[in-house]
């Protein structure tokens, strides 16, 4: 939109109706104020001017950097590691089936809060035909599609195409994330120890 309030001359009388015009038309395009008028220099987006949050991270241990049940010294050369569940699917009914971890982030109150991304990492991890897999669960919705598979040790990313602008699910007082840990296979008996995942989030700051 380009503003077409004409242009006066030394002298010339400006009523009301001049001004209120050219404040309407200012007005107008101001609102309609979109990327195609801010300069790529710039480096500021109408998404970044509208999107009023700020991000925050949630770390989360899902596995201890050992399986062994010891009281010497952790020998980091030795590790041993936890064998996965044989489940190839997040078995949702029992604690003691696929259940890494349930985590109840503490969202701001009377602020809009977003799950942006959920990134895993392993320290170690052992491929035997199949492979470790976590899946992702939002109060028993599953996120994670077919789940994590770990071909390495990653970091393996959940998350959109454009993690800010759409994020994965909104966030509530109460509302909880779960880990589960399976394999992609019934054929081998993969390995992973020193699981670790961290949630970022978005929260609404204040006016």
């Amino acid at each position: 939109m380009a503003i077409t309030t004409p242009t006066f001359s030394n002298g010339a009388a400006i009523s009301a109706t001049d001004l209120n015009t050219a404040i309407s038309e200012i007005e107008t395009y101001v609102s309609a104020l979109g990327n195609g008028q801010l300069s790529r220099d710039a480096g500021i987006t109408s998404e970044k001017l509208q999107d009023r949050y700020g991000v925050w991270t949630l770390p989360v241990t899902l596995l201890g950097p050992s399986a062994e049940n010891t009281t010497d010294p952790l020998d980091l050369a030795n590790m041993d590691m936890f064998v996965c569940p044989t489940n190839t699917s997040a078995d949702t009914s029992n604690p003691s089936g696929t259940l890494l971890q349930r985590v109840y982030p503490e969202i701001p109150s009377s602020k809009r809060t977003y799950l942006v991304s959920v990134s895993l990492f392993a320290t170690e991890m052992q491929t035997d035909t199949d492979n470790p897999v976590v899946w992702v669960y939002h109060n028993g919705t599953l996120l994670s599609g077919g789940g994590a598979t770990f071909t390495n040790r990653g970091p393996w990313y959940l998350r959109n195409a454009s993690p800010f602008a759409a994020p994965l699910v909104a966030m509530q007082t109460g509302d909880y994330i779960e880990f589960h840990l399976g394999r992609s296979g019934s054929s081998g008996t993969p390995d992973i120890r020193g699981l670790s995942a961290t949630l970022t989030f978005k929260s609404e700051l204040s006016a």
